[in-house]
């Protein structure tokens, strides 16, 4: 949620990369799961993310630049 805070009041939105790394490894396998939850956005797709903060954001159906 700190994320989206950010990105919706103009902050700086970058997360420590141990965190983007945490949340990765609890999120893979469950990821589906959450993401017909209805909770979360649609994944973006062919967003291509190489960065590994962008990559989770994408995932969960965020769009990182914007």
């Amino acid at each position: 949620h700190g994320w989206d805070i950010a990105a919706a009041t103009g902050q700086p939105a970058a997360l420590e990369p141990e965190l983007v790394e945490a949340c990765q490894e609890v999120l893979a396998p469950q990821l589906e799961g959450l993401q017909a939850s209805g909770e979360f956005g649609v994944p973006v797709a062919g967003s291509g993310a190489a960065d590994p903060q962008d990559a989770l954001l994408t995932s969960l159906g965020r769009h990182p630049a914007g």
